[in-house]
């Protein structure tokens, strides 16, 4: 070996020394600073019970019992139909603003036009239940027919075309 590779072996062995005990510095002192973080976030045993208790309960009833549930918890339709304008920024916007999967977009009259042309009716029904990538009433069950069809409507008046 020439002196040149002898003085890289040695600058790079050095180079390497210093990287190690940086890194065994920056250990130590990550590990103190956790450690210290660790202690201020220790709960006693009584907070870690309160955090970790259930937030329920399951109830079995006896034999032959139908099951209920509480009113607050059944989602039901809506008495008064919801404004066109308000069911599309609910359910509709999502797909039908950026074509997402296929949706014609609010706005395109090519895209609509051969939808419409079908009628208010088919529409009507692709809509209650689902085509192709979208779910029945857009994913929201409590839509009523009316809201979607406000919805439908909405849009049409909106991309400037008439159902037949």
């Amino acid at each position: 070996m020439n002196k040149q590779d002898d003085r890289f072996y040695r600058e790079f062995g050095m180079i390497l020394g210093f990287i190690f005990v940086f890194f065994l510095i920056a250990l130590f002192a990550a590990r103190g600073i956790g450690a210290a973080a660790l202690e201020q976030q220790q709960l006693a045993p009584r907070d870690v019970a309160e955090r970790i208790a259930p937030i329920g309960e399951v109830s079995f009833g006896g034999a032959g019992e139908m099951a209920t549930m509480p009113e607050a918890s059944v989602e039901v339709a809506t008495a008064t139909p919801q404004s066109g304008e308000e069911v599309y920024q609910t359910a509709c916007v999502a797909c039908h603003s950026t074509g997402a999967a296929g949706a014609p977009k609010v706005g395109d009259a090519a895209a609509w036009q051969p939808r419409a042309d079908q009628g208010m009716d088919m529409l009507l029904n692709s809509s209650i239940n689902g085509k192709g990538l979208m779910q029945p009433r857009a994913g929201f069950p409590n839509l009523s027919d009316d809201d979607l069809a406000n919805a439908i409507k909405y849009m049409l008046d909106t991309t400037g075309v008439t159902a037949n």
